[in-house]
């Protein structure tokens, strides 16, 4: 889940089928890299973000 790696975590769901499915419907692509219930506010994304810029300074 950290890497936000939709695919994977799909691939691994009990069912995948149900999986895709939910995350499409909720607006989410395979792509996002932020997850659909948090959106703009996932806590891991905005970590992963402040993290890089530390990086840079």
């Amino acid at each position: 889940r950290k890497n936000l790696n939709w695919r994977e975590m799909i691939k691994l769901a009990i069912d995948p089928e149900l999986a895709r499915e939910k995350h499409l419907r909720s607006g989410g692509n395979m792509d996002d890299l932020e997850c659909s219930m948090c959106g703009e506010f996932c806590a891991i994304k905005l970590l992963k973000d402040a993290l890089e810029e530390k990086k840079k300074e």
